[in-house]
């Protein structure tokens, strides 16, 4: 069958040219921005998968890591770490894995894992992105009463599900002054089920390194996965698509016949 055949009785069948692959893409993940609060716990519903990842400004050298995994990202019962200084402005490539039983986060070829005892039962198909800048005052060993510069910044960017391009799915803080903590935490819902998310991760300051001065989780990064309950709609297969258009189009010369004989 010609393409113009297929547009035309897609168009008798209210059939989008994209849905049949001809113009766009007939599987097309689709994420929604369902909350952006930077304090608001998970939207009603959102049962979380047990692990969390987190990426950190950390301590130099050895000191101190500087990405985590684990139920709770990167707190006393984490599972796996990663020790890695970072550089200003320099965008570090990430990677995230879920097989329903072990997640697994790639940072430049380097991976971590947590496994759960058991498999979940639960759908990844929502995620939260959370960043933070915290200027307030601390007191860091030997370096005495220090605190994150204004103006230090973390990007968390996602740009493929399940190795597919999407696009305006991030997280980003900045400092926005002295004592003030800028947090930002956005939820977002799949149209498919998850099983990778793949981005960048940029953390820039202007003179003060928040990795020199010890700064740890003052400016972090979380990724956490979710089961939102939401139906999930499954799109036809091309095959399946191209019966419909053919029982459609027997429909239509069906009746197209009728009213040649009346």
């Amino acid at each position: 069958m010609s393409k113009a055949s297929l547009l035309a009785i897609s168009a008798a069948l209210g059939v989008t040219a994209g849905s049949l692959g001809l113009a766009t893409p007939a599987f097309a993940v689709q994420l929604t921005l369902v909350q952006d609060e930077p304090y608001a716990p998970a939207p009603s519903g959102w049962v979380d998968l047990g692990w969390k990842v987190e990426g950190r400004a950390g301590a130099p050298l050895g000191e101190d890591y500087e990405f985590a995994i684990g139920p709770d990202g990167a707190q006393a019962n984490k599972t796996d770490d990663i020790y890695r200084d970072w550089n200003n402005g320099e965008t570090v490539d990430w990677s995230f894995n879920w097989d329903g039983q072990t997640a697994k986060f790639t940072l430049a070829g380097e991976d971590i894992f947590y496994s759960l005892l058991n498999p979940s039962p639960n759908i990844f198909n929502g995620f939260s992105l959370l960043t933070n800048v915290d200027t307030r005052t601390y007191d860091a060993p030997a370096l005495g009463e220090r605190r994150v510069e204004e103006g230090t910044a973390i990007d968390l960017i996602v740009e493929t599900l399940n190795g597919e391009a999407v696009n305006n799915i991030f997280s980003n803080a900045i400092g926005q002054g002295e004592e003030v903590q800028n947090l930002s935490k956005k939820f977002f819902s799949s149209s498919e089920t998850i099983n990778s998310l793949a981005g960048t991760v940029k953390v820039s300051w202007l003179s003060i390194d928040p990795n020199e001065i010890k700064a740890r989780s003052r400016v972090s990064f979380q990724l956490e996965g979710y089961d939102f309950n939401g139906e999930q709609t499954s799109i036809p297969e091309p095959t399946s698509i191209l019966s419909l258009l053919a029982f459609g189009a027997f429909g239509i010369g069906s009746v197209i016949k009728r009213r040649q004989v009346n």
